[in-house]
């Protein structure tokens, strides 16, 4: 377990290292450095945006209504193809999130996806303001819409911010 752990946590430290030892030896170097730091957090947001919005589709898709009355309040109130179709654009925007900025062949495709999820946040938080549902915006919408912004920042403009 631990060789597993100390694998996993290798190229962090390796980053780690030469940042500490680039600052010590007295030269910055921050264009390597904090660029990959950098790129290891939006990979990180990328693939948590991710799950959580395929885990919300494996929900609406594959759960029966009695499931899914313990979790969603307003499904009952539409007709189930209607829930299917939000679970497949969850689905779509989960995997469009990640697959073409891994693959390389489209990455511009990964920055439309974010833009789209942030609207589709924001639909989902006036669904909810509409319907009264205050707790549900609390619980989900802003933290989802803050993190694309911050993805679609570091996605758009490739770490403006790296000086020395």
């Amino acid at each position: 377990m631990i060789r597993k752990a100390r694998g996993f946590l290798e190229p962090f430290m390796d980053i780690i290292n030469q940042i500490y030892h680039s600052f010590k030896e007295g030269h910055c170097n921050p264009v390597y450095d904090l660029s990959s730091i950098l790129n290891i957090l939006l990979w990180i947001t990328q693939f948590y945006i991710a799950a959580m919005f395929i885990i919300y589709s494996y929900r609406k898709l594959f759960w029966t209504p009695i499931q899914l009355r313990t979790i969603i309040e307003w499904h009952e109130d539409f007709p189930p193809y209607f829930v299917r179709l939000i679970g497949v654009i969850e689905l779509l925007c989960g995997l469009g999130l990640v697959l073409p900025y891994i693959s390389g062949t489209a990455p511009i495709l990964t920055i439309i996806d974010v833009f789209a999820m942030i609207l589709f946040m924001i639909i989902a938080a006036s669904f909810h303001i509409k319907r009264k549902e205050y707790a549900a915006i609390v619980k989900e919408e802003p933290h989802y819409i803050l993190l694309l912004i911050i993805l679609a920042w570091g996605r758009l403009f490739h770490y403006p911010f790296i000086s020395c």
